[in-house]
């Protein structure tokens, strides 16, 4: 499936379609009723390639940034990429999870520690 194609079908069908898409591990049958909620609500948001990232303010933010991507994209690595450069985010890249390195725990949580601090 390529970035913009729409994914469609009930929510569990939806939510694998998705998953798939960003490259993140598939859970396990059935989904549970959180996970079938968080389906619902991706459902009806706003597409990501849709998004007007206000870059120029972002860097004129008086506040630090983080970037961090899974490693398992070249797409989402690039988004990244182009934060650090373009806002002057701090980058870092845990491997591992897929589209969500915060659910590595120990990893993320000692990243973004060190960055607060």
């Amino acid at each position: 499936m390529a970035a913009g194609e729409a994914i469609s079908g009930d929510p569990e069908s939806y939510l694998r379609g998705f998953l798939d898409l960003v490259g993140s591990p598939q859970p396990g049958h059935p989904l549970s009723p959180a996970l079938l909620q968080g389906a619902r609500m991706l459902m009806v948001e706003r597409p990501p390639w849709e998004a007007e990232i206000p870059l120029e303010a972002l860097a004129a933010a008086p506040f630090p940034t983080l970037a961090v991507s899974g490693g398992h994209s070249a797409a989402f690595d690039a988004v990244c990429d182009v934060l650090e450069q373009r806002i002057g985010a701090e980058r870092a890249v845990l491997p591992g999870a897929g589209h969500s390195p915060q659910r590595l725990g120990k990893p993320f949580n000692e990243l973004l520690a060190a960055f607060i601090k």
